[in-house]
């Protein structure tokens, strides 16, 4: 199941670093880990909210740095914040 969600959510993982990194980000991720997955409270009886907390590792000209990185998955959409 880890696979899956991180194959979803990774576009947007890119997305939100590109800023930070340039275009080719998505070649300088050398690995994303799931941290925590937490559930909220339904909004109605079909739909759910995730908030995934994701270790994002990514090479710089010289070191690998860690991202930490909080994406709220709602029914409409996907949040991601920069924690650490």
């Amino acid at each position: 199941n880890n696979n899956l969600i991180l194959n979803l959510i990774r576009p947007h993982i890119e997305i939100h670093l590109w800023p930070m990194y340039g275009r080719e980000v998505k070649y300088l991720i050398r690995e994303v880990e799931i941290l925590s997955i937490e559930e909220f409270d339904e909004i109605n009886k079909t739909f759910k909210e995730h908030e995934i907390v994701v270790s994002v590792k990514v090479l710089t000209l010289k070191h690998i740095e860690e991202v930490i990185l909080s994406i709220r998955v709602k029914p409409n959409g996907v949040i991601i914040e920069t924690i650490a």
